[in-house]
């Protein structure tokens, strides 16, 4: 912080011109009268903050490091929704143990926050949820899950968990993206430990299902889930008809060490259940479908990989309309760990 005298040579000027000069080389200049605590803006100098509040609106680098903040995994997955806006399902995985370690207390709070801000700064949602722990029972991670609706747009997301006694705090942040789609279009996948439709319900829509998070961590030898979404597709004699392909590609591939590798449906559509197949570092389930016509098709599959090798395989979903022939694909990750 810097203060300059007032000018010399203009003559009944008072006014000190006070510079906050920071070390990423972005600055302010303000004029103050001497003995009050409010300060305006050089004239010049406004258009440039009013860039610096839409492009940098907070900055930390001063903060220093004293308290580390351990990082949250998040799996973010994107549905359509009506007037031009998207719905979101968010799972965080937040790493309890760490937040409350060596505290000397028998219970305490646990704040998680969900929140998303566009380009100005300016908050877009914001759910919180706070709960009281048991230290003596701290679990290694716990997953948390949110479900909200978005207008289209592009928008910064931040879960942040606190445990205010330690103040120890997790943090995960990236990018949503909802655009404004229409026409024939397949969901993000979303990969899960569990799906089942809820109790009493006919699903129509993803939120008409039970959802049991795993952020594509699957343990080896145990199933998981997939769940997505069809839109617009091209209805014949009131039926929608359309081909569904999942591929699944071991990305380190075997070099003789590696078992090949095996894929099976064991629920969800009916008409899929029992479909297996086999390969070295890449196998392919496909299986039609048929169903009264709809702006919106709902599906989901449980997959077991057998005793697949731990790592990283990469997965696609295919869904071809059988009308148009029109192709629409959603990739993703899942990682099968020991």
């Amino acid at each position: 912080v810097i203060s300059f005298p007032p000018d010399p040579l203009k003559q009944g000027e008072h006014r000190i011109r006070v510079l906050w000069w920071y070390s990423e080389d972005e600055a302010f200049l303000f004029n103050q009268l001497p003995t009050y605590g409010v300060v305006t803006l050089e004239p010049d100098d406004k258009r440039e903050f009013r860039r610096l509040r839409d492009t940098v609106p907070v900055v930390w680098a001063n903060a220093g490091e004293t308290r580390r903040t351990d990082s949250v995994d998040v799996q973010l997955v994107r549905f359509r929704a009506p007037a031009d806006s998207g719905d979101v399902f968010v799972a965080a995985d937040v790493p309890v143990s760490d937040l409350v370690r060596g505290i000397d207390l028998a219970r305490g709070a646990l704040r998680v926050d969900f929140e998303a801000f566009n380009w100005r700064a300016e908050r877009v949602f914001r759910q919180s949820t706070e709960e009281t722990l048991d230290f003596s029972r701290p679990e290694g991670k716990e997953v948390r899950s949110w479900s909200t609706r978005v207008p289209a747009g592009t928008f910064l997301y931040r879960v942040e968990a606190l445990q205010p006694d330690a103040m120890r705090g997790a943090r995960g942040a990236s990018r949503i993206e909802i655009p404004v789609h229409t026409g024939f279009e397949v969901s993000d996948l979303l990969v899960a430990q569990t799906v089942a439709p809820k109790p009493g319900v006919v699903p129509a829509r993803w939120s008409d299902f039970d959802i049991a998070p795993n952020l594509g961590r699957v343990r080896r030898g145990n199933p998981f889930a997939l769940l997505w979404e069809t839109y617009g597709l091209t209805p014949k004699d009131g039926t929608d008809r359309y081909a569904v392909a999942i591929t699944f590609t071991r990305l380190q591939p075997s070099s003789g060490g590696l078992a090949g590798l095996a894929a099976k449906i064991i629920g969800g559509v009916a008409s899929a259940v029992g479909l297996s197949k086999h390969g070295d570092n890449e196998v392919s389930l496909s299986f039609p479908r048929q169903a009264p016509a709809r702006a919106v098709a709902v599906d989901y599959v449980t997959v077991d990989l057998g005793d697949a090798a731990p790592g990283t395989y990469a997965l696609q979903l295919s869904i071809t309309d059988e009308v148009t022939q029109q192709v629409s694909t959603r990739t993703g990750r899942i990682t099968v760990i020991e």
